[in-house]
């Protein structure tokens, strides 16, 4: 789609350039907003105190990494899982079960730090039960916010759940790092168990979501579902491309802060806090920096901007012996990370239709994750092998090296309300003509195409194949008649009369533009023909 450009040399969409700020006045979105924050500080602290702990017992690079791993990889495993969940059940029930799991693994670090129990392993496994409920909370969280607040407000709302991500980020080491210090590490995994009671009180008391589930989607069709749409929709996979990039490139940050603290500046458990606390406050800063620049520059040259701020921030930590300095290179690679991944973000869920848009945000969440996961191990691995400054050497001529494989990937905002919900496909006979379950049912329109018109119809009917796929259409044909060469016919099939009932509603404006179009180009003396039917399989004779 085209992208809207003003003359600034902005292509951000209009009506989202109010202040963040400015959706907190909606209630609902406030409450649950503040609880997210009190969540995403217990989880940063709990991380933050698990990592130190395993430095203390261990002191070894790879497994301290191994800390940041456990965390984000059920990401990883259940991102393709997640958003079908999140788009196919309840969101504030999501969001109860995770803050609950969340909840009970810090309780758990907590018992188990206080009787001693706590080994290397029963780290990483609590880390890993923490992710776990993250990985459900986060995309249910995301996707929420479209039934409190008006699309043009996503943009605005979408940078300010980064900011309390962030927040979390950046003053949760920060506490976590005074807990330890105070109080030990029992202090610093009882904390997040208290963090994670508002989610838990603000979804459980929530009023139910206003979504048709008349034709709930099963869960197996519904990961399918997400994989076909994410697949047709090029700018959706170019951000999570480049979100890959990001998070691969800034991962080494949180990998190797514990080292960095102790290898090169030769201190302890409070500037490990503070070169986080740094990160973070540069993370708020990148998803604040979006709201306030994104006028003036285009969205490309933003990305390309930040990753150059990213590479100078690796630079000044590689050869920096000072503290106070070598937070500010935190703090750049912070900025341009969040600035970034909020950024990719917003371009997905702007091209996301609603029905899609936890399946978007949750296959986004595991490359960006999965970007940190991974490249976590590898940079403790190279750590383990390489002095910590020349690592850091490495990851700003890595950062460099990201400039370039952008350009593979463009992305742009789309034009307009395009993935706003559009007119359903009209339903020509009533939905209890078959039962839910009959199938596969077959569809088939057929148009009546003068000579003239046929390049304009094949390129109309090229887009509508795409846009099909997305929704779910499978079997995708267009066929023309030998006899009667303007007679064409379009055919497709869904796998039950129940899918066909859900996926006729999943029309968005461009989707309905491309149809009225291809109406427009028929020229037949009756309107098109629309054919439906259920594939019947006769039992065949035994021999």
């Amino acid at each position: 789609m085209a992208a809207i450009v003003n003359n600034s040399g902005s292509d951000f969409p209009p009506g989202a350039s109010e202040a963040p700020a400015h959706v907190l006045c909606n209630a609902s979105f406030r409450r649950t907003w503040l609880a997210s924050l009190s969540s995403n500080l217990g989880i940063h602290i709990m991380v933050a105190t698990a990592a130190w702990l395993m430095k203390i017992m261990t002191d070894d690079p790879e497994r301290v990494a191994m800390v940041q791993t456990a965390f984000l990889l059920p990401v990883l495993l259940f991102g393709f899982l997640s958003g079908p969940v999140a788009d196919t059940f309840e969101k504030r029930r999501i969001m109860f079960i995770a803050g609950l799991v969340m909840a009970l693994a810090s309780f758990a670090a907590w018992m188990g730090d206080r009787g001693a129990l706590l080994q290397p392993l029963a780290i990483l496994f609590l880390c890993f039960a923490l992710g776990s409920g993250q990985a459900f909370f986060i995309p249910a969280l995301q996707t929420s916010i479209r039934q409190y607040l008006p699309h043009e407000q996503l943009p605005q709302a979408i940078s300010l759940n980064s900011i309390s991500f962030n927040i979390g980020r950046s003053v949760g080491p920060a506490i976590g790092g005074a807990l330890i210090a105070a109080a030990g590490t029992a202090a610093g995994f009882v904390a997040p168990f208290f963090a994670m009671l508002p989610i838990i009180g603000v979804s459980l008391f929530s009023p139910p979501e206003k979504t048709d589930r008349s034709y709930r989607e099963r869960l197996g069709d519904a990961v399918g579902s997400g994989v076909r749409y994410i697949i047709n929709s090029p700018v959706i996979l170019n951000c999570q491309f480049r979100a890959l990039i990001v998070s691969c490139c800034t991962s080494v940050m949180a990998a190797l802060a514990p080292f960095i603290a102790t290898d090169i500046l030769g201190a302890g458990a409070s500037a490990y806090g503070g070169l986080l606390a740094a990160f973070g406050f540069g993370s708020i800063t990148g998803a604040l920096l979006i709201e306030r620049i994104r006028k003036n520059f285009g969205a490309e040259a933003l990305l390309h901007g930040l990753l150059a701020i990213g590479a100078a921030g690796c630079g000044i930590v590689s050869v920096s012996p000072v503290a106070g300095l070598s937070m500010f290179g935190f703090y750049l690679v912070g900025l341009a990370h969040m600035g970034s991944i909020t950024l990719l973000n917003i371009i997905g869920q702007l091209h996301s239709a609603q029905w899609a848009a936890a399946r978007v945000f949750s296959s986004y969440f595991s490359f960006s994750a999965g970007g940190l996961a991974g490249s976590s191990i590898l940079w403790g691995v190279l750590a383990a092998h390489m002095d910590t400054s020349a690592v850091m050497g490495v990851a700003t001529g890595v950062f460099c090296l990201a400039i370039g494989l952008s350009l593979l990937a463009p992305v742009s905002f789309p034009s307009g309300d395009a993935v706003q919900p559009g007119d359903p496909l009209p339903l020509r006979w009533p939905a209890e003509a078959l039962a839910p379950r009959d199938g596969p049912i077959v569809v088939e329109i057929q148009f009546s195409i003068d000579d003239a018109d046929r390049e304009l119809f094949l390129e109309k009917m090229a887009k509508l194949a795409q846009s099909h796929a997305r929704i779910g259409f499978r079997n995708w044909t267009l066929t023309r008649s030998v006899e009667n060469p303007s007679a064409w016919r379009m055919r497709f099939m869904v796998k039950t009369w129940a899918d066909y009932l859900n996926y006729r509603t999943r029309m968005t404006v461009a989707d309905r533009e491309i149809i009225e179009a291809l109406h427009a180009l028929h020229r037949g003396p009756d309107s098109v023909q629309v054919f439906i039917s259920v594939v019947v399989r006769p039992a065949m004779e035994s021999a």
